[in-house]
């Protein structure tokens, strides 16, 4: 399972997640028809060679809690602040040009159809 989790987080951090490209708020997920995923969480992924200050400050501009980082904190779960959601936050870390896409964490996986 660890090895799959890191197969998955390395084609993210090659690709991009799909779920946040830009900063229009249409491009944010539709919470109410997405795959379960966990409500106060989100996936940033981080343009390579951004600064590891540069990251903990946006990460601290936004009140959010880094709950983990993978690859070197080029990806970050962190968790939402109270009274913010995931819109918001999708859109205010989209502001951010060293951001390179934002998604939810998913909790369900879906076998791929051979």
């Amino acid at each position: 399972m660890t090895r799959y989790i890191l197969v998955v987080l390395s084609w993210l951090a090659i690709f991009g997640m799909p779920a946040c490209a830009t900063a229009d708020i249409q491009k944010c997920p539709d919470t109410k028809t997405a795959p379960s995923f966990e409500p106060n969480e989100l996936l940033i992924v981080f343009k390579k060679g951004t600064e590891s200050s540069r990251i903990h400050t946006i990460h601290e501009s936004l009140k959010v809690e880094v709950l983990r980082e993978y690859f070197g904190g080029d990806i970050a779960l962190v968790k939402i602040p109270d009274g913010s959601s995931i819109e918001e936050l999708c859109q205010a870390y989209n502001t951010f040009s060293e951001v390179k896409s934002v998604g939810l964490n998913f909790t369900t996986i879906r076998p791929l159809k051979s």
